[in-house]
């Protein structure tokens, strides 16, 4: 339970920055799309998504032995900076980063997977099986139009959505290095 706490403490302070940082530019933005949508009253007015965060960070496992991958999207930036293999030692954290500018199509369908995933209506927390040690660890946050929600789960949990367990599989796809053109 505290190694749950503290990576989700982590996560959430993270992106309650990026999330501070979004509401600036979503306000900006919102401002904008007033006067545009004033000085247009066309019925194809543009329209607007607030901007996202996703962070995913998968961990664990006994192949996995103390190694992480991680990725972290916002679509401020537009940019997917993925890291596989890091593990904290002694001098610091080790491994190897990945970063992604996200074109438009994949942001729409990294979005129409978190949506259709139910990862917004999902549990907060999915606890291990009892009496197990070795599993993997999920760790999802991520914001969209003004939502924020955060779902735990490892590879032993139980009742987790099966569209849910799938999630960081399409995510890794879609935002990771698994769809560069």
């Amino acid at each position: 339970m505290i190694p749950y706490l503290a990576t989700t403490l982590g996560l959430v302070v993270l992106v309650m920055i990026l999330a501070s940082m979004t509401n600036l530019v979503s306000a900006q933005a919102d401002q904008t799309n007033t006067l545009s949508t004033n000085q247009n009253m066309s019925s194809n007015a543009t329209q607007y998504q607030k901007p996202g965060v996703i962070i995913m960070k998968v961990q664990g496992g006994l192949i996995g032995a103390g190694s992480s991958s991680a990725i972290v999207y916002d679509s401020v930036s537009e940019e997917a900076i993925t890291i596989r293999g890091w593990t904290a030692g002694l001098s610091g954290f080790e491994g190897t980063a990945f970063m992604r500018h996200i074109p438009d199509f994949d942001e729409g369908e990294a979005n129409r997977i978190i949506r259709e995933s139910g990862f917004f209506e999902a549990n907060t927390y999915y606890p291990p099986a009892p009496n197990t040690t070795d599993y993997r660890e999920y760790n999802i946050v991520a914001s969209s139009d003004g939502k924020l929600h955060s779902v735990y789960w490892t590879d032993t949990s139980v009742d987790v959505p099966e569209k849910l367990q799938r999630l960081p599989f399409n995510l890794g796809y879609v935002l990771g290095i698994g769809r560069v053109p």
